[in-house]
């Protein structure tokens, strides 16, 4: 069911952002970890991900600390990276009412669909995440 209020994932095209780190080895995951080597983003066309595996992008990428696509130019740091979707067919989100607030999840079996489970997202202010 469509509803005419506005969606949080409409409103923007979808992109990854990767950001690499350069930091010792064996260290901890954190962003406070090392030094910011650049990023990355790749746009994601999902409608033609829809019931079909899709290779969003898959080769080398000069990273940089603006975020966007450069060209291979020696001595910059380069990153190989492949993105990919792959359906899952076990699995299928049934939204009711405000998708972007109430999915559920559902395990398809046979003919058969099963509720797993169901989730709610919501949306905070940067000040709220500060408060924390």
């Amino acid at each position: 069911r469509v509803t005419a209020k506005p969606s949080l994932f409409v409103a923007r095209s979808a992109m990854l952002k990767v950001a690499v780190y350069a930091g010792r080895r064996g260290t901890t995951c954190g962003v406070n970890s090392g030094r910011l080597l650049g990023k990355v983003v790749i746009p994601l066309d999902l409608k033609t991900a829809v019931g079909k595996p899709i290779v969003f992008h898959s080769g080398w990428l000069s990273i940089n600390k603006r975020g966007r696509k450069a060209s291979a130019v020696s001595g910059s740091a380069q990153l190989n990276l492949t993105v990919r979707a792959e359906p899952d067919p076990r699995f299928v989100f049934q939204f009711d009412g405000e998708p972007e607030c109430s999915p559920q999840v559902l395990q398809v079996q046979g003919g058969m669909m099963q509720p797993m489970f169901t989730c709610k997202f919501s949306c905070r202010s940067n000040s709220d995440l500060r408060s924390r």
